[in-house]
């Protein structure tokens, strides 16, 4: 009788999760990416550049008040005991009752800032309180099962939400093209987050103030938080210095530009939206669980960093079709937007690409690296500052916030090596910088070559391109080589 190989039986189940969370998280941010779109194709970009100002209070206020329950419960040695959960359910209930009145409160001035100062725009800004409050009663269950490696539950939730918000808003956008639309929009989705947490849980929903476990919530987030809002203002700060140019420099900028670059920026991470997700949430548990078993990481780390530099590269080539994708995408009301994507593409890379040393950091327990190298990104923020009290091309504001993830890209990989010292240079700085240099020439000749063709034919070139440039990139790493070669040779 024989028995499997404990080591092929956990290749398998990784494999397994991926399978599984990647196809949920495709079918997820697929129905999330057709409902942002069908927004934004519904309510125009001045509508929408109304709109962001208010879904920038969402998120500036999500990263200040973060305490992300997934990484804190999978990450957490105390994660597993039932202390530990009712005390997390109770702070993310009462984050989200915090968050509801600061937004409240902040409305008027809010408003007042974004040169929104109106009635029906005030009440958009106190409306989106409600969308924190009703997130924070979800079930917190999925990550106790995530945590132990069962993503049924994760996989489920993650596809069928998305798919009821889109199915929902798609109705709503059949009568409504107010900016309203995305706040919304916003709000039925976390009602469907509610419910569907409480269908995949297993457990009781219980909380409870336990202070020993609070601190250690609050001791483990605190980094993230600080990291998460560096990166939030890095990302989105260019926005907001665009929506408030007139509070702010004594000049004022249409919001049908707040809307286009808002929208070049959201296209740009869509990508990254997946992949990110994806490479966190399939390897930190596995990156963790190597970690307590005092094993080696260095070859894991490859791995990682081979499968998200390929997404990386697919997404520099895709990015750079900009004035292809959008007209499919939005239809030729929305050209203005294409240029963005295209000085974004670098950037979108980047935030794919570097979910690798984040999740190797989230699974080490070592949050606070990932807080320091995100301070860098406040350099293409300052970047994005000079561009607008310049009254310089916002498309320079894409070049900046490439920049700034250029910077906190290379200070991960050097505090990762600081305390994995069996990391290889070459894994960490010099392959990378090969495959996105590469990736940017293969899009380049790419832009060339669709100039003139139809859009049939602009398509297949952008796809063949994705196709041959990303696959042949990918044999830069030998885990990648090594998988080819078992499935080509057995």
């Amino acid at each position: 009788m024989t028995r499997d190989n404990p080591s092929k039986k956990k290749s398998k189940s990784s494999k397994r999760a991926l399978m599984l969370i990647g196809g949920s998280e495709a079918i997820g941010q697929a129905a999330g990416i057709i409902r942002r779109l069908i927004i934004l194709r519904t309510i125009g970009l001045e509508n929408y550049g109304i709109a962001i100002p208010m879904l920038l209070v969402l998120g500036l206020l999500n990263r200040l008040l973060e305490i992300n329950p997934g990484t804190t419960l999978v990450q957490d040695r105390m994660g597993g005991t039932r202390r530990f959960r009712d005390a997390l359910q109770f702070v993310q209930v009462l984050r989200g009752g915090v968050y509801f009145l600061i937004v409240i409160l902040l409305a008027v001035p809010l408003a007042v800032f974004n040169d929104l100062d109106e009635r029906e725009y005030v009440m958009g800004f106190m409306f989106v309180g409600l969308i924190p409050l009703t997130r924070g009663l979800c079930h917190i269950d999925v990550h106790r099962q995530l945590r132990r490696r069962k993503f049924e539950a994760t996989a489920l939730s993650t596809t069928v939400n998305p798919v009821i918000s889109t199915i929902m808003v798609s109705i709503l956008c059949l009568f409504m093209s107010s900016f309203w639309v995305p706040l919304i929009g916003r709000f039925i989705d976390s009602i469907n987050a509610v419910i569907m947490s409480f269908v995949v849980s297993k457990r009781r929903y219980r909380m409870r103030y336990d202070h020993e476990s609070t601190i250690r919530i609050i001791k483990f987030t605190l980094p993230l938080i600080i990291g998460g809002l560096v990166v939030f203002l890095a990302q989105h700060g260019g926005e907001q210095l665009v929506s408030a140019s007139q509070f702010l420099f004594g000049y004022s900028i249409s919001k049908v530009e707040v809307g286009t670059l808002a929208a070049g920026v959201m296209l740009a991470m869509m990508p990254g939206r997946i992949g990110s997700k994806l490479i966190t949430q399939v390897f930190s548990p596995k990156i963790a669980e190597i970690k307590r078993r005092g094993r080696n990481l260095a070859g894991l780390f490859e791995q990682i960093q081979g499968f998200a530099f390929t997404l990386g590269a697919a997404t520099v080539i895709l990015l750079q079709g900009g004035s292809v994708i959008i007209p499919i995408l939005l239809t030729e009301r929305f050209e203005a937007v294409g240029p963005f994507l295209v000085a974004l593409s670098l950037f979108g890379a980047l935030r794919i690409s570097g979910a690798s040393t984040r999740a190797f950091a989230l699974g080490m327990g070592q949050s606070k690296i990932i807080m320091y190298a995100n301070i860098w990104t406040l350099a293409g923020l300052v970047g994005s500052v000079w561009v607008v009290y310049a009254q310089r091309s916002l498309l320079e504001i894409a070049y900046c916030m490439a920049f700034g993830e250029i910077l906190a890209t290379l200070v991960r990989c050097i505090l990762l090596k600081r305390i994995i010292p069996d990391l290889s240079s070459a894994t960490l700085f010099f392959k990378p910088a090969f495959v996105l240099a590469c990736a940017f020439g293969v899009g380049l000749v790419q832009r060339a070559l669709i100039h003139d063709l139809s859009m049939p034919l602009s398509i297949l070139v952008i796809i063949a391109s994705i196709a041959v440039g990303a696959g042949l990139l990918s044999l830069v790493w030998s885990s990648n080589r090594r998988m080819i070669a078992r499935k080509m040779f057995g």
